[in-house]
């Protein structure tokens, strides 16, 4: 404390021209009462840096400076216990953190299972831990983690597949978030069951598995809220079409059935990012109209401008007209993986037919 009442005291003497100045200078600081702010915020200001100095710079530099001899972990934490020397009892070095001390009082009042680390940390201090405590260990829930929902299906992939899963064995999860992940994946690498051969035998068991659904949901031991069952009872929607639509692969019958229906294979502009082909522009209009209707037109009016805006819009690359068709094909891809090929054959007709 002296050492830093020194410092402040000669910084704030060091600062007397300066007050000096702002008394000649402006009229507000020759009244009595502001002689003092800038010399008080100058030994202040001082008066903080030295003491951070001492506690902080001062054992990094010098090895003798710090009571045990050498720079500690305390040190560069910088968890410094300035009144440890006042003190007749210590157990070891003074630590500012008391780390053990705030463990025992979270040990006790702390709720909730420990994470991983902090099994770990309790065994390294020797403190006592369940020696069961590997098949115990839960993850501590936080956040929207506490909604049971949430934590068992909020974070799976591919969650449309549970329904493939064996209900023994998920039961067994006991909504481990990561077991009911482990089972998902099981189902997505088997083989799927097929779907039915014709398109009322599949509306037919969409019935059926929709009405199972639902008296499911009525005769579940918990009640549900209005808004909850509704919420609940739309999930199927929902996630139809939240459902990715899928592209044809070559060797498929949907491979040959695009190039069917619109002259082109699916890869014909596969790597291509950048349309070559122009459109026709206000500054390219001369290589798209003939030139004997040029002649009997006014370029520069409003109208044509406008007319050339329009063919724009209107008018498609072969790059665009194929990702259009590449669109409108993978709508009909859930369709054609319920049809056989003689189904998928006499589809195409209707849609060629059609257009």
């Amino acid at each position: 404390m002296a050492f830093n009442t020194i410092v402040g005291g000669l910084v704030a003497y060091k600062f007397n021209p300066l007050q000096n100045n702002a008394m000649e200078t402006y009229p507000l600081f020759r009244k009595a009462w502001m002689k003092v702010p800038i010399r008080l915020a100058a030994f202040g200001c001082a008066y903080t840096m030295a003491s951070l100095c001492a506690t902080k710079i001062f054992p990094r530099l010098a090895k003798d400076y710090h009571p045990k001899g050498g720079v500690n972990q305390n040190t560069y934490l910088n968890n410094q216990d300035l009144i440890s020397k006042f003190r007749f009892f210590e157990n070891g070095g003074a630590q500012a953190d008391a780390k053990d001390q705030m463990q025992n009082y979270l040990d006790v009042y702390t709720s909730g299972p420990l994470t991983k680390a902090e099994m770990l940390n309790r065994i390294a201090d020797g403190r006592e831990v369940d020696a069961d405590f590997a098949n115990k260990f839960q993850v501590k829930r936080m956040g929207k983690d506490k909604d049971d929902l949430f934590w068992s299906f909020g974070k799976i992939h591919g969650l449309e597949n549970l329904a493939f899963v064996d209900e023994e064995k998920l039961m067994a999860t006991n909504g481990n978030p990561f077991l009911i992940q482990k089972l998902v994946d099981e189902v997505n690498d088997s083989e799927k069951p097929l779907p039915g051969q014709s398109f009322e035998k599949q509306l037919e068991s969409l019935a059926g598995s929709m009405a199972e659904y639902r008296k499911t949901l009525d005769n579940h031991k918990y009640e549900y809220a209005t808004s909850d069952k509704k919420k609940l009872l739309s999930l199927p929607f929902f996630m139809v079409k939240r459902a990715e639509q899928v592209e044809p692969k070559e060797g498929q019958k949907e491979w040959g059935l695009f190039k069917e229906l619109y002259g082109n294979s699916w890869d014909k502009f596969a790597g291509l990012n950048f349309d070559p082909e122009e459109k026709i522009t206000e500054f390219n209009y001369e290589q798209h109209i003939p030139k004997h209707l040029l002649a009997e037109m006014d370029t520069l009016s409003t109208d044509f401008k406008n007319m050339v805006k329009m063919m724009n819009l209107s008018s498609k690359t072969a790059f665009e007209q194929h990702k259009d068709n590449q669109a409108q094909f993978k709508s009909l891809m859930p369709i054609l993986s319920q049809l056989n090929e003689e189904e998928s054959e006499i589809f195409m007709h209707m849609l060629k037919n059609k257009q």
